[in-house]
């Protein structure tokens, strides 16, 4: 693929810091929208911009177990809605339960598992440096 081959590999760990951080900018304008916003929600989505402001390996694992076990869960509630919509279940909008939701959080599964990725590599780089000098 011809965009793939002009981006270098050290940006590469920019794509789900910024994913988790657009995501937590739109949540957080969406509750602002509403005029819904929470101190708690606040807090919640700001910590997915905290891969992005701080390259650390620690805050790349912390970030994305977390949002690895939120999005499997998710994952895994939408396959059981999945179940059930086989089964008869009504739904009110299928389109968007299944069409949008499931390669959504699909997608977010899998840039929450870049990041502890990201968290392991850069520890083992890290090792690596200590060790040599």
């Amino acid at each position: 693929m011809p965009i793939l081959n002009r981006i270098p590999l050290k940006y590469f760990w920019l794509i789900p810091a910024l994913y988790f951080a657009g995501l937590g900018a739109y949540d957080i304008g969406s509750d602002l929208l509403d005029k819904r916003l929470t101190a708690y929600n606040a807090i919640f989505n700001a910590a997915f911009f905290l891969p992005l402001i701080f390259r650390h390996k620690y805050v790349f694992l912390t970030i994305g177990i977390a949002a690895s076990f939120l999005f499997g869960y998710i994952f895994i509630v939408e396959l059981v809605w999945f179940i059930q919509f086989l089964t008869g279940t009504h739904f009110k909008d299928p389109l968007d339960t299944f069409a949008f939701g499931i390669p959504w959080t699909y997608f977010s599964l899998l840039c929450a598992i870049s990041l502890i990725y990201i968290g392991i590599s850069r520890s083992q780089t890290t090792k690596t440096i200590q060790g040599t000098i």
